[in-house]
């Protein structure tokens, strides 16, 4: 059946257990089958293609769900409820990059370093504000050109603030009411005065509120999906798809609807994202491949959607493996929804019951969008971070750009600091994700970022950490920011100042410790594990670099200098460093400045946050004497509190740039990472 894979790709389990293998995804093929068209009226429909036993039970355990407590049992029981929205508007945003990740709904291929296309989209999008669909559609295809239609007058309406209008037209209908019931032809005629060939693709999530009537939500929504298949079919181009909403499908109205889409196209799913709550009925019919010659159909649906409320039946027969198909189909999902109807019910009673485990942000890595912002566990750092709105947050392991002025000279931070760990988040967030065990053993030479960066990973894939280091660093400023983040850090006597732990005494202790625990993950920074998290940050700059104009500069103690001197050969860097380095030489693109002598730790020019790197405060003294207006500058820091003066320290408008991801143009992929856990590894598709 239609299972969403990566319910089995994201499940946490023991790393002895055994492996789960995700289910296969296969298309229902009707092929070239020939009904004959007989509509058909009548108010009453039965449930025919669905087990009449479990159906009456499901209705009864829905009849229980108006109790105080239903909401508070549904989304404890629910093990995704706490997806979020990702960067969209809401949870619909999401859903369609779930959709699109496993089913290829809109025929590209993308990758965590390749998350958009320069492919030319056309696309409606059918009662469908305020427009979720439509902003993820916007996010992934920089070029898109997209219609929509939605109820003008309803409390629900487009948002404009999050939708970029320039490539997307809003219409109304003649009478102005966005009421596709009733404007189904205008709507489609305005599309094909653009595209007279129609649209690549066509989404659709109209519904109509069904508060108090959950049993009623298939009849109640028959006429408007039967008004959204109209316009797809109509607008869809020979070779498109589409995805609409339906919910139960029981009865022999719903199912001639989906025999019209399966006649339509040549593959078609009927599929339920784990995205979507596992309790109700809502399910999300995909066609792919748009058929030739499927006027009579187009003809059917009018007559249907004229006819009113009272739609029965359109054709003489169904098909009988089609019947099969649905029927299949409808107890698979029934049966599910009894299951977790029967969880809500127990937990409303106060019953103890089991919810797996997942690792959501695995999930968002496998749909290629970022995570949810992370405005909840942000280290608010001195007095910077508290002045900036959460709202310009647009990801977790994105970096914030800032204008700023420093004496008559203005210009851009990257201040990729804000958020504990910065940079070395966008390595260690994709690894941590990919490991399997709750616990996670790592040693460090130093307490420097990476301690912090790992302590905030893990808290975020709710992980525990056990970070092993010397006795001198235990009482550093990072180790206390790590155990405020649920580290435990655990020391090794017998060691030097600044020297690691050896990898066997780590090991011994580890191995002591935790004796018996299987579900133990050692980082090996003697290993591959370390090299992967640096390949990861570093291949990931794509993000950030790619639409700098011109110059950065960077202080000598960024691990990030030389991955972006080498990938990014247009970005002219300004390097500001204490020493000679005689890699920078190397580098045609690399200014270094600065001197061999460092400064007083006490005098320097305060940067605009905390730092401990000698050369951060001799950035601002260079960039005054030999910058240009609208430089950008990168930001390092250590939250180590300093005892200097500011009265050169540059200023800060805190007016954060409005750069949105669809601003940025296009970008090709930098390489492949290489993941521990699938990346759109999707079987079946």
């Amino acid at each position: 059946m239609q299972v969403d894979p990566t319910s089995s790709l994201c499940r946490v389990v023991s790393s002895f257990a055994p492996k789960s293998e995700p289910t296969n995804i296969i298309p229902f093929r009707l092929g070239d089958v020939e009904v004959k068209v007989k509509i058909q009226s009548n108010k009453n429909q039965i449930i025919e293609y669905a087990n009449l036993k479990s159906h009456s039970l499901l209705e009864s355990i829905k009849n229980r769900f108006d109790n105080p407590k239903f909401s508070k049992s549904r989304n404890l029981t629910n093990p995704f409820e706490e997806i979020g929205n990702s960067i969209f508007m809401n949870r619909a945003g999401v859903k369609i990059a779930n959709v699109d990740a496993v089913l290829r709904l809109t025929n590209i291929q993308s990758g965590y370093l390749n998350r958009y296309s320069d492919h030319p989209l056309t696309y409606a999008a059918i009662a469908e504000a305020p427009g979720a669909f439509v902003q993820y559609l916007q996010y992934r295809f920089n070029n898109s050109k997209g219609f929509g239609i939605s109820l003008a007058d309803s409390e629900i309406t487009w948002n404009y603030d999050l939708i970029k209008c320039d490539n997307f037209t809003v219409y109304n209908g003649e009478d102005g009411t966005g009421d596709i019931l009733n404007n189904y032809d205008s709507f489609s005629r305005e599309v094909l005065a653009e595209h007279a060939d129609g649209v690549d693709l066509v989404v659709a999530d109209g519904a109509i509120d069904s508060v108090g009537r959950e049993n009623k939500q298939e009849q109640d929504n028959m006429k408007l999906i039967y008004a959204e298949l109209l316009i797809i079919l109509t607008i869809c181009k020979t070779g498109g798809n589409c995805m609409f909403k339906v919910f139960d499908t029981y009865t022999k109205a719903s199912v001639h609807l989906l025999l019209t889409a399966a006649l339509s196209f040549e593959d078609i799913y009927i599929f339920k994202p784990i995205s979507s709550r596992p309790a109700n009925s809502e399910k999300y019919v995909v066609c792919i491949n748009r058929k030739e010659n499927i006027e009579k159909y187009i003809s059917a649906l009018v007559s249907c959607v004229k006819n009113g409320d009272n739609i029965y039946s359109i054709y003489t027969t169904i098909p009988k493996k089609f019947d099969e198909w649905v029927t299949k189909s409808n107890n698979f999902h029934l049966q599910r929804q009894i299951t977790y109807g029967k969880k809500i019910i127990a937990h409303m009673r106060n019953t103890k019951i089991r919810v797996d485990l997942y690792d959501l942000h695995k999930c968002n890595i496998l749909w290629n969008i970022p995570t949810t912002p992370l405005s909840d566990v942000m280290y608010k750092r001195r007095d910077i971070s508290s002045r900036l709105s959460k709202k310009y947050y647009t990801d977790d392991i994105e970096p914030i750009f800032v204008k700023g002025t420093h004496k008559h000279k203005g210009f851009v931070l990257i201040q990729e600091g804000i958020i504990d760990g910065g940079t070395i988040m966008r390595g260690l967030m994709p690894y941590i994700s990919s490991i399997n065990n709750n616990t996670i053993l790592a040693w460090f030479m130093s307490d420097d970022t990476d301690i912090v960066s790992l302590s905030l990973c893990a808290k975020l894939n709710k992980k525990k950490v056990v970070i092993f280091v010397g006795y001198s660093n235990t009482s550093g400023e990072l180790v206390k920011i790590s155990r405020s983040y649920g580290a435990e850090v655990k020391v090794i006597h017998g060691v030097s100042e600044n020297t690691a732990p050896s990898l066997d005494t780590v090991k011994k202790g580890a191995l002591s410790y935790y004796k018996g625990n299987s579900n133990v993950h050692m980082i090996n920074k003697s290993l591959g594990d370390i090299r992967f998290i640096s390949k990861s940050y570093s291949e990931s700059l794509n993000d950030v670099i790619r639409f700098v104009p011109g110059r950065i500069w960077i202080s000598s103690g960024n691990s990030m200098y030389h991955n972006i001197a080498k990938q990014f050969r247009n970005v002219k860097i300004i390097r500001v460093t204490t020493r000679h380095n005689p890699r920078a030489s190397k580098e045609k693109n690399v200014e270094t400045r600065g001197s061999k002598t460092k400064q007083n730790y006490e005098t320097r020019v305060i940067p605009p946050y905390s730092s401990n790197l000698m050369s951060d405060g001799k950035i601002w003294e260079l960039f005054l004497k030999y910058g240009k207006d609208g430089d950008y500058i990168w930001n390092s820091y250590s939250p180590k509190p300093l005892n200097v003066g500011v009265n050169d320290a540059p200023t800060l408008s805190f007016e954060p740039i409005e750069l949105k991801i669809s601003d940025f143009g296009s970008t090709k992929s930098i390489g492949a990472m290489k993941y521990k856990v699938p990346i759109l590894s999707f079987p079946g598709v």
